[in-house]
């Protein structure tokens, strides 16, 4: 969210430049507020805000300046960002102005303004990190998250055991949920329906009730052991022994399956999806990504104490 801060060190800059109409001193330092027997100069000011609010200010602008050139047509930023400020005004309709305020706002208008900045910040760093995303990565995305789709039944017994358990009650608890699990295998074995043993049995409470169907089971959402258990089963069987996972013991039966695109198939459509994963998988990726594309621009920043600012910040950045 905006803060305030920003805006105050940009006034300073502003008086800085000359932009404010003030007396000068015989060296030709502005003078924006006095004291008897004391001069408070715009020098003054910015020397003692820069450190706090200099590094800041200066990236703010230069930021700006680069999405203008890597983004020409920002309309569909501006339906996104109006979208989300509707969204906000809907969670917080009853104490939207207390809303505003509280983050430094004036207007919704500001607000809006603001969230097209983070839009299109985020849209050229991730237009960056497209750019460097190698055939490795697009195939180990492909095998870490894309994978046949199955609708199985199950039934799931657990253990009765606790964390306060001793070791003795953990394992004989285990071996009665295996049992148990073992004689509803035997009774499907029998001809018994697997519907009304998991409606009767099973301790999954969100798919008991539906005869333990489960929809869209895939490689990246569910236990490895379920899953490969699932996907080794023709369609229609289910497990001869019981499935240990770590929520328990399960019987499974696979009910259908959807195969998986190739990878050809699926590649093109696969970079967004990885570069969304890189992001979440590294909290400082844009921020790392940032700092290429201003460089990539020149940035040269000649106040020392800014440049020092801005160093010291990547630095720990690069470092997590």
């Amino acid at each position: 969210m905006k803060k305030k801060t920003l805006a105050v060190a940009m006034c300073g800059l502003l008086i800085l430049t000359g932009c404010a109409k003030s007396p000068k001193l015989s060296d030709g330092k502005e003078v924006v507020g006095s004291i008897d027997g004391k001069d408070v100069t715009a020098e003054e000011i910015y020397d003692s805000m820069k450190e706090d609010y200099g590094t800041n200010a200066l990236i703010s602008i230069i930021d700006d300046y680069i999405i203008s050139k890597e983004i020409t047509d920002d309309s569909e930023y501006k339906e996104q960002a109006d979208i989300q400020l509707q969204q906000y005004k809907l969670s917080y309709s009853s104490e939207w102005e207390d809303f505003l305020n509280y983050y430094g706002y004036d207007s919704e208008d500001e607000m809006k303004a603001d969230i097209l900045t983070q839009l299109k910040t985020e849209a050229v760093a991730k237009k960056y990190i497209k750019d460097e995303i190698t055939e490795d990565d697009l195939k180990k995305y492909y095998d870490e998250n894309i994978s046949t789709e199955l609708t199985v039944r199950h039934i799931l017994i657990k253990s009765s055991a606790s964390s306060d358990s001793s070791t003795e009650e953990k394992t004989t608890s285990e071996e009665e949920a295996y049992n148990k699990a073992v004689d509803l295998i035997k009774k499907l074995d029998e001809g018994a329906s697997f519907e009304t043993l998991a409606k009767e049995n099973s301790e999954d409470t969100g798919s008991a009730e539906n005869g333990g169907l489960i929809t869209g089971v895939n490689k990246a959402g569910y236990d490895n052991s379920f899953y490969n258990a699932a996907l080794a089963l023709k369609d229609g069987e289910y497990t001869k022994e019981p499935v240990k996972s770590a929520y328990g013991y399960h019987i499974i039966l696979t009910v259908s399956r959807t195969e998986a695109e190739s990878y050809d198939t699926l590649k093109d459509s696969l970079y967004d999806k990885v570069v969304d994963d890189k992001i979440s998988n590294d909290q400082y990726l844009t921020y790392k990504t940032w700092d290429s594309i201003r460089k990539k621009y020149n940035l040269n920043i000649v106040d020392t104490t800014i440049k020092n600012s801005y160093d010291s910040t990547i630095s720990q950045i690069n470092k997590q």
